[in-house]
Order: C-alpha cells, then sequence, then structure tokens
C-alpha cells in the first residue's frame, strides 16, 4: 500500500493556545479533506524524512528552528509571532489591534492611568505593547511600561522579579489600568496586588492575553483577557499550507487575524455592581441586549422604584440605567463590527434596534465614528470566525444619553 503524504504539526498541545490551533487545523480538514496524514511533533528532529513529507506547520520561536524545518525543502506556514514574520509564510492573531482594543477597554473604563507589564523580547510582544500605548497616548494619557527579561518555567516567578514588579505598582497612581503581556503575567500582577493590598478591578484594572481560563477563572477576581483566537489562526494556517503545496506563491505579508476583543471579568469591569438590585438589572440588560429593550422594561423588572435604582446605579457604577443599557449595546454592536462579515443592516436588526439610523447614530454619538468606519479602523482583513457573546469591546467615549430606548 502507497503511503499518504504527511503533514506535520509542530508544537506541544500543553496549553490552550497550542491546542486551540491545533482544533482550528482539524477543522480545516475536516470542512475540506486533504489526502494526507496529521502528525504531531514536538521539534523538527521528530520529522520523518523517510515518509513522504508535504507540509509543516509550525511554531517559530527561534532562527535554528526556521532553518531547521526549512531543510526540508517543503511548504511550511508559522503560526509564532515571536520572531519578525519576515522570512516565512505566517499566520498570527494581530497583536498590535489587540492591544488597541484592550487600551479602549480601560479607557471605557474610565481609567486615567496606564501601566504595561510583560517580557521584554519578542516581536509578537512588542506589537502587543506598540498598539496599547500608542492609543493610550493618543487618548491623553501617559504609560509606564515594566518589562522583564528572563522567562520562568516554573510556577512561581523569581523573588527578585516579584520585588521589582511590587515596587512598581507601588509606584504607579491609583487607579490604574494595567495590560499584560499575557495571562500568567495578569495572574502574577493579580498576586502582586493582592500581596500590596490593593483592590483588583477598582484601584487596578488589569488585562492579559490569550484568555487562557486556567488563569483567567482561578484567579480572585476573575481576570480580563484579550481573546487572540488560536483557533482561527490554525484554520487559516491549514488553509495556507494547502494553496502552497498545491503551488501558490508565499504572500508578500504576514496574514493578520482579526482580534474580536475583549473577554471582560471582574478585573477590569467598571459595569460590574456589589448592589444586588444593581447587579440584577446589569444581568437583565445583558440577556437581553440583542432585543429592542426599554428602560422601561428595566425599572419594571427590579422591584424598587424608579428613583431608588437610578440612585443605587449612580452610587454603585456611576451611570445611569440608560447610559448602561447604551454601553452595552455599543459593546455588543463593536464586537459584531470587528468578529463577524455582517452587513450594518444586519448588525443593526440583530441588535433589536428597529433601523439601521437608530443604531449608527447611537454608535456615533458613543465612539465618535461611524459603524462602517469602526470596522475598517479595527478590521483591515476579516477572515470570519464562530461568534461569541462573551467578547466584548467598548468606546472610549462619555455616555451621554437623550432618549428612553435605543432602538
Amino acid at each position: 500500500m502507497q503511503k499518504r503524504h504527511r503533514v506535520y504539526i509542530l508544537l506541544s498541545p500543553s496549553s490552550r493556545f497550542t491546542r486551540a490551533i491545533y482544533k482550528g487545523v482539524t477543522d480545516y480538514l475536516f470542512e475540506k479533506p486533504q489526502n494526507f496524514e496529521l502528525v504531531i511533533a514536538f521539534n523538527p528532529r521528530a520529522i520523518n524524512r523517510w515518509h513522504p513529507l508535504k507540509g509543516i506547520i509550525a511554531l517559530v520561536s527561534t532562527p535554528a528552528i526556521a532553518r531547521a524545518i526549512l531543510s526540508y525543502g517543503v511548504p511550511v506556514v508559522n503560526v509564532s509571532s515571536y520572531l519578525s514574520p519576515a522570512k516565512l509564510p505566517t499566520v498570527v492573531s494581530d497583536s498590535e489591534m489587540g492591544g488597541r482594543l484592550a487600551a479602549e477597554h480601560l479607557l471605557d473604563n474610565r481609567f486615567h492611568h496606564f501601566g504595561y507589564y510583560g517580557f521584554s523580547k519578542g516581536y509578537g510582544f512588542a506589537q502587543y505593547q506598540k498598539g496599547y500605548e500608542k492609543t493610550v497616548k493618543a487618548a491623553g494619557f501617559p504609560c509606564d511600561a515594566h518589562l522583564y527579561l528572563t522567562r520562568s518555567q516554573d510556577w512561581e516567578i523569581p523573588a527578585a522579579q516579584q520585588r521589582n514588579l511590587r515596587q512598581w505598582l507601588r509606584r504607579l497612581p491609583k487607579p490604574v489600568g494595567i495590560l499584560c503581556g499575557s495571562d500568567r503575567d495578569a495572574y502574577e500582577v493579580a498576586n502582586a496586588c493582592d500581596a500590596l493590598g490593593f483592590r483588583v478591578g477598582t484601584e487596578v484594572g488589569i488585562v492579559g492575553y490569550g484568555n487562557d481560563e486556567f488563569f483567567c477563572e482561578t484567579s480572585h477576581p476573575q481576570l480580563s483577557s484579550v481573546e487572540s483566537r488560536p483557533d482561527r489562526v490554525g484554520y487559516e494556517a491549514m488553509a495556507l499550507l494547502v494553496r502552497l503545496i498545491h503551488g501558490a506563491r508565499p504572500p508578500a505579508h504576514p496574514i493578520l487575524i482579526p482580534i474580536p476583543g475583549v473577554v471582560q471579568r471582574a478585573s477590569s469591569n467598571v459595569l460590574s455592581a456589589s448592589d444586588p438590585h444593581v447587579a440584577s438589572a446589569l444581568a437583565f440588560i445583558r440577556n437581553n441586549i440583542d432585543s429592542p429593550l426599554s428602560i422601561q422594561q428595566v425599572f419594571e423588572h427590579i422591584p424598587v422604584s424608579r428613583s431608588t435604582l437610578e440612585r443605587r446605579f449612580r452610587d454603585s457604577i456611576g451611570y445611569s440605567v440608560l447610559e448602561a443599557i447604551h454601553l452595552l449595546k455599543v459593546e455588543r454592536l463593536k464586537h459584531l463590527l470587528v468578529s463577524t462579515s455582517q452587513t450594518v443592516d444586519e448588525i443593526s436588526h440583530a441588535c433589536g434596534f428597529h433601523n439601521a439610523s437608530n443604531m449608527t447614530r447611537l454608535f456615533r454619538a458613543k465612539t465618535g465614528m461611524a459603524p462602517g468606519a469602526y470596522r475598517a479602523r479595527f478590521q483591515s482583513s476579516f477572515s470570519p470566525g464562530r461568534k461569541d457573546p462573551t467578547i466584548q469591546s467598548r468606546s472610549r467615549r462619555s455616555d451621554k444619553s437623550s432618549r428612553n430606548s435605543p432602538g
């Protein structure tokens, strides 16, 4: 029997990120089957030179790995942003876009002081930091960066690094919004804040990167994180590799997968309340955000007077009920504009607006731009993906309400 050609996937499925890349690869092959065998390997030395080889998808993190996989003389697609993506066909998440969206998220939550904490090396990390700092500074605020030089593979970071992190956190003016280079970094910042007695979510807003549930959902409070869509990276990497196998020319530039937004949790969520009536009202708004929701419906849902609920909203989160509806509506609109290919009319209908002009008027009032302009700003190349209703990104403009229903 003739041996089937192999495609090697060079990664260790030990993290949420790498497992999601592999799932994206297999999703593509499920939709568009190919006549070859898929093999996972941890390093280039594991590739069998004597078995018919068709192509390689790899996390290329060093020049040595790049040289090793190129020596096989088959099409290669890189799915790592650690090295500058100039020498290999590359599919990665748009790190700079992730930094911009994280900055907007923290600006929305009324932070006026900003920090960045992360690893000092790596092209993708640098682009992430660049997008964040550029957006923060464009809004008129400085950003204080604290970078560490060595990445520890142990669970606990070195004592000297812990001391430096705590000293940096003490110096920062409060309240401060901090973007971290990874969810593990965000976890360490949250632990340091706890040791110093700083309240996460109010004194220190924290956003990580990668939406790794292990770190994000075991921290207290839970950590917000930029969703990078590694499953979509794997899907598009496999699609590119198939094109290269069939003779297509390598793309001149990296294929960048759009970032859908920030998965918002308590570590950075201004619309999070301890007041039970406010929390219940916010849950009701979120659960009905895709309907033509009116302010009266919210008042009817909560067993207190209108004036009492409005006062509790102001005291608890600093917004009126209608401002909260508008914030969450715009948050939903921004997610759909960035993460789907739906038209503005389709998005307007999906979010419960009576017509697109009402939606556009609200969106422009809260963001300063039309929906199409917002999409163009954050989505230079669109790769459609599955919808995720937990992903949220929000405007940094202040809310100025004038109507009882945004629909």
